[in-house]
C-alpha cells in the first residue's frame, strides 16, 4: 500500500498498474471493475450498488481500460506540475546562492593571496627621538604612510620630536601601511607613579622610563611587604613634579627571621634519616600587631605543621627542631610566607 500523498497523486494522474488475479479462476472483468470502483473521479464511478452488479455479471459494458482524463485529474496533474516547478526555482536559487558564495571565497583566497606575496614587506625603523618631519620623510622614502595620532609631556624630548610609533620599530609590515606616531609635547610636570608595594627593578623601570632619578634612603623590616618591596616613597604617588626629579625609596627588609643549621652529630640519626639540627629565630618590632606564626616542613610529599602560635609586638621567639635533610621548611606570618629554605648539612671546612 502507498500512504505518500504525492506517490498517490502520481499514480492518480498517470494511471494505476493493472491487477493481476491471484487465481485463474478470477473473472478477467475483475481487475477494471476494481478499478472502476476507486476512479479519483467520483463522476466516473459507479452511480449505485445496482450497477456495480449488473457490470460484475457483464450485462453492462465494462471498459477493460479505464480513462484518467476528467476535471480532478486535470486539476491533480496542475497542482503536481506547479510543485514540482516550485521545488525546481528552489534548488536553483540554492544553487545560485551556492556558487555565490564559492566565487565569493575564490576572490577573498585570491586578494590574500596577493595581498601576501604581492605587497612587499618593510620593517618600521627606529624614529624615535627624531623630529615629527624627518620621521614622516623617513617612513615616506620607505613607502609607509604616516600621521601623527597624540601628543604627551615627556621627561627629556623637546615638543615635536617623536616618541612612540605604532607598531614599534622593527616590526615588518606590508608597504603603504600606516604608522601612527605620538609626539612629545614638551618636558613640562609630569605625574609620579604609586610605588608602595613594588620590587625595586619594578619601581626602576617605572621611573626612570619617565625620567626619574631613583636613590634608595632606607631599609626598614616590615611585617606587610617582603624584603625588597617599596615601603615608602618620596614625592608620594600622583603627585607633579619636574622632570629629571630624584624619587626617594624606603625598602623592606622583610621580618627579621634567621634560620641557623647546626653540626649534625654522628650519633643515633646520622646512618640512618640523616636529620639536621636547626635553629629558628624571629621577633616582632614593638609597634606591630599580632601575628599568627605556624611553621611547616615538607619532605617526600609529605607536609607537616611543626609550630603554631600567635605573638604579639616586642616578643623574641626561639625554636628548634631537628629535621630530614632535603626537605623545605617554611615560616608563615599571617598567610603571608617571610621564610623558605631547603634543609641541608652545613658544608664543612
Amino acid at each position: 500500500l502507498t500512504y505518500d500523498v504525492d506517490q498517490l497523486k502520481s499514480q492518480m494522474i498517470h494511471g494505476y498498474q493493472p491487477f493481476e488475479p491471484a487465481s485463474p479462476k478470477l473473472p478477467a472483468r475483475l481487475g477494471p471493475l476494481i478499478h472502476k470502483c476507486i476512479h479519483p473521479d467520483p463522476s466516473q464511478r459507479f452511480t449505485s450498488f445496482v450497477d456495480l452488479v449488473k457490470a460484475y455479471k457483464g450485462l453492462t459494458e465494462l471498459p477493460m481500460h479505464q480513462s484518467m482524463d476528467s476535471p480532478v485529474i486535470h486539476d491533480i496533474r496542475e497542482e503536481v506540475a506547479a510543485k514540482k516547478q516550485r521545488q525546481k526555482e528552489v534548488w536553483t536559487r540554492l544553487g545560485t546562492i551556492a556558487l555565490s558564495v564559492f566565487a565569493f571565497c575564490i576572490v577573498v583566497m585570491t586578494g590574500y593571496h596577493y595581498y601576501l606575496t604581492s605587497i612587499p614587506e618593510v620593517t618600521i625603523p627606529n624614529i624615535v627621538g627624531v623630529s615629527e618631519a624627518d620621521a614622516q620623510r623617513d617612513l615616506d622614502e620607505l613607502g609607509l604612510r604616516s600621521e601623527i595620532s597624540g601628543a604627551r609631556v615627556h621627561p627629556y624630548y623637546p615638543k615635536g620630536v617623536v616618541i612612540e610609533s605604532k607598531p614599534p620599530f622593527g616590526r615588518s609590515v606590508k608597504s603603504n601601511r600606516l604608522i601612527r606616531l605620538v609626539v612629545s609635547s614638551g618636558s613640562g610636570q609630569i605625574f609620579v607613579p604609586d610605588l608602595l608595594g613594588r620590587s625595586k627593578d619594578q619601581a626602576d623601570g617605572l621611573l626612570m622610563d619617565r625620567g626619574f632619578q631613583v636613590e634608595v634612603v632606607d631599609e626598614l623590616f616590615s611585617v606587610q611587604y617582603p624584603s625588597g618591596f617599596i615601603l615608602e616613597q618620596t614625592p608620594s604617588a600622583n603627585m607633579l613634579v619636574d622632570p629629571q626629579s630624584v624619587v626617594s625609596l624606603v625598602l623592606s627588609k622583610g621580618v627579621p627571621i634567621e634560620l641557623t643549621v647546626k653540626s649534625a652529630s654522628k650519633g643515633l640519626f646520622f646512618n640512618q634519616k640523616k636529620v639536621v639540627p636547626i635553629a629558628i629565630e624571629f621577633s616582632l618590632l614593638d609597634e606591630w600587631p599580632s601575628q599568627e606564626v605556624t611553621i611547616y616542613f615538607t619532605v617526600s610529599g609529605a607536609k607537616e605543621k611543626l609550630y603554631s602560635d600567635i605573638h604579639d609586638g616586642g616578643e623574641t621567639v626561639s625554636l628548634e627542631f631537628n629535621l630530614e635533610q632535603e626537605g623545605q621548611i617554611d615560616v608563615l606570618f599571617g598567610s603571608g610566607t617571610v621564610l623558605s629554605e631547603t634543609v641541608t648539612f652545613p658544608e664543612t671546612p
